[in-house]
């Protein structure tokens, strides 16, 4: 996920952090997690 603090890279199958900006906040980290998983589902569904 981007935004303007950070990139953040997240495995939703291993369930970890691949790769995580310095100024990222844990907030993005969680909000990529759950964007992922909603966009996965959906996928799924279709």
């Amino acid at each position: 996920m981007l935004t303007p603090a950070g990139a953040v890279t997240y495995d939703h199958v291993a369930r970890r952090v691949i790769s995580r900006g310095a100024k990222v906040p844990e907030a993005q980290v969680q909000q990529g997690q759950a964007y992922q998983q909603v966009s996965f589902e959906d996928y799924l569904q279709k």
